[in-house]
C-alpha cells in the first residue's frame, strides 16, 4: 500500500492511499473531501454531497473517459473549447506535483514544489 501526503500552501494536508494487493473485485475506488462546510464522497458511480446533515446524491451520466474524448474531439473538429474544463496549465501542475510524489515515495523525504 503506498501513502502520500501533500501539504498544500494554504497549509491544508491532503492524504492519498492507495493498493493492489487486495484479491479479485474486493476494493474501493473514490475520493473523499472534508472541509469546515461538510464532505464531497466520489466515486464512478455518484458524487454525495454532505452539508449540515443533509445530503445530495448526484449519480454519475456515464463513462467520463468517452465524455472527456468527446470534448476534447469536438475541440479540435470545431475550435470550441468550452467543453474543456482543465487545460494544459492544469495538466502541467498535475504531473509536476505527480512527479514530486514519486520522487518523495523514493526518497522517503518531502519534497517541496
Amino acid at each position: 500500500m503506498g501513502t502520500v501526503s501533500l501539504k498544500l500552501a494554504s497549509g491544508i494536508v491532503a492524504n492519498i492511499s492507495n493498493t493492489c494487493v487486495l484479491p479479485g473485485e474486493v476494493g474501493k475506488v473514490g475520493l473523499s473531501f472534508y472541509n469546515d462546510r461538510g464532505l464531497l464522497d466520489w466515486n464512478p458511480q455518484r458524487l454525495l454531497e454532505v452539508r449540515d446533515g443533509n445530503s445530495t446524491e448526484y449519480p454519475s451520466s456515464g463513462n467520463p473517459y468517452v465524455s472527456e474524448s468527446e470534448a476534447f474531439l469536438h475541440a479540435v473538429r470545431t475550435g470550441d473549447r468550452s467543453g474543456i474544463l482543465s487545460d494544459y496549465a492544469d495538466a502541467y501542475k498535475t504531473l509536476k506535483v505527480t512527479c514530486a510524489a514519486l520522487e518523495s515515495a523514493r526518497k522517503e523525504v518531502p519534497v517541496k514544489l
